[in-house]
């Protein structure tokens, strides 16, 4: 049976929250990067009220010795935790973090950092709760993703690893990276929504 989807605008946004906002899935929430402090800021849509999820932004602040500003985020299928992306640079250094913060009230905690990356994207929850998945691309490192890629598909299972050397993915992987469109074409498939609830088979 067709499913039939409706439209319904929640709010007209003011101009300080940028396109690239992420609403919980519950439809309540949104989370935007704060241009003038930086930090993560969440608004309620029922009550109108943001208040910020992070308080260590510098964004704005010329006195900062350290710039540190959120990037993309997620949010978790209950609506409860958001998994976002913190740049922390000052003059020698750069550094990328995967951080969770949820709206208990707690301080956010820290997944993982990069330190030689330029930046994270495509975040993404597992079905389950238990997994964010992203891609990284490493500063002055873009020839990685095929090694990097390639290497990931050998620590399938060995059924898996049969259909996968059936179609010659290895062999399509480097000809993709070749002609410089790999890391475009696995961006993009990191957009697709391959939950259960709607994938049918």
């Amino acid at each position: 049976v067709p499913r039939t989807l409706t439209s319904r605008r929640l709010e007209n946004p003011p101009a300080d929250i940028p396109v690239y906002g992420a609403i919980s899935p519950d439809g309540r929430y949104l989370t935007y990067w704060d241009w003038q402090t930086g930090n993560l800021t969440l608004r309620d849509f029922q009550t109108g009220q943001d208040r910020p999820l992070t308080d260590e932004g510098t964004e704005g602040n010329e006195n900062a010795d350290v710039y540190q500003s959120v990037g993309g985020s997620v949010w978790s299928a209950d609506s409860k935790e958001i998994t976002y992306v913190w740049y922390i640079y000052d003059s020698e250094n750069k550094r990328v973090e995967l951080r969770i913060v949820g709206l208990d009230g707690d301080k956010p905690r820290l997944l993982t950092h990069f330190p030689r990356a330029r930046e994270i994207g495509s975040l993404s929850w597992s079905p389950d709760g238990k997994h964010v998945a992203a891609i990284v691309t490493q500063e002055n490192e873009p020839d990685k993703i095929a090694a990097n890629l390639t290497n990931y598909i050998k620590g399938f299972s060995g059924k898996a690893r049969e259909i996968i050397e059936h179609f010659g993915f290895e062999e399509h992987i480097a000809k993709l990276d070749k002609a410089d469109r790999l890391f475009l074409l696995v961006s993009r498939f990191c957009e697709i929504d391959l939950h259960p609830d709607n994938v049918d088979n």
